[in-house]
């Protein structure tokens, strides 16, 4: 055999076995980030985290086949978690393309309504003897494409009683022991809404748009509705509406 087909020869082993170092790095390298990745979830846990599970290692007493499911955590505090269990079980060891694909994380009666509660302690030894072999967190609700939680939505208005508007509308009223008195409603209102109170600044633009208690004025109305509008209070944004629609045909 001549030299020059030894040399190339060896020279491709040489770049086969390269081949071989890059790929068990860049192995390696992913493992040992996902690794990582894995502690850092299970060490914060989070709402709607979902945990891989060998649930028959977990569990003896369940079925020792259909043994690989996953679990949701649906409430955290400092020291346990709260999750539920999925209803679909595997028989072989899968990850989010199997357990989550078509979004089935958000179907109806996916997850058990019973729950388990472990401590953090728990959580993360059973991560450690691989019972739990892997940890997702949701990226913009989705995991790996799939749809695993739902948007907040937002919470609704709640208004505390401020007692000056309170005394507004008896004055205006003619309720509660008070004979009815526009400019005492209308003074009455005003402190209520100088003190931000979104029900008072809405009363306060009323009396302002039709002249009660005080003279009229449309551009104080308009004021006092978009402040009480600007803090979520339903009636006001409708409100708004009618004087900023008045001014506009005017100009």
């Amino acid at each position: 055999m001549s030299l020059a087909k030894l040399t190339t020869i060896s020279s491709t082993k040489v770049l086969w076995l390269l081949g071989l170092v890059v790929l068990f790095g860049i192995g390696w390298h992913y493992q040992s980030a996902r690794e990582d990745n894995t502690t850092m979830l299970v060490q914060n846990p989070k709402i709607n985290d979902f945990y891989f599970i060998d649930y028959f290692r977990f569990d003896p007493n369940s079925h020792p086949i259909y043994r690989y499911t996953l679990l949701r955590a649906v409430e955290v505090d400092n020291q346990s978690v709260t999750l539920q269990r999925g209803n679909i079980s595997q028989r072989q060891k899968g990850g989010a393309r199997s357990q989550l694909k078509g979004d089935r994380a958000m179907l109806e009666g996916f997850f058990s309504k019973d729950t388990i509660t472990l401590s953090r302690r728990e959580l993360v030894t059973l991560v450690q003897s691989d019972i739990i072999y892997d940890v997702r967190r949701a990226e913009n609700l989705t995991i790996d494409g799939w749809l695993v939680a739902r948007p907040s939505q937002p919470k609704g208005y709640v208004h505390q009683v401020n007692q000056d508007n309170q005394q507004g509308i008896a004055y205006y009223r003619g309720e509660d022991g008070y004979d009815r008195d526009y400019k005492n409603a209308f003074d009455a209102f005003k402190k209520a809404a100088q003190a931000n109170d979104p029900a008072g600044q809405l009363n306060l633009a009323e009396m302002y748009r039709d002249g009660m208690g005080t003279n009229k004025d449309t551009e104080q109305a308009l004021y006092w509705f978009e402040q009480a509008a600007s803090q979520g209070y339903g009636d006001a944004k409708w409100q708004y509406k009618k004087p900023n629609e008045t001014k506009a045909s005017k100009n």
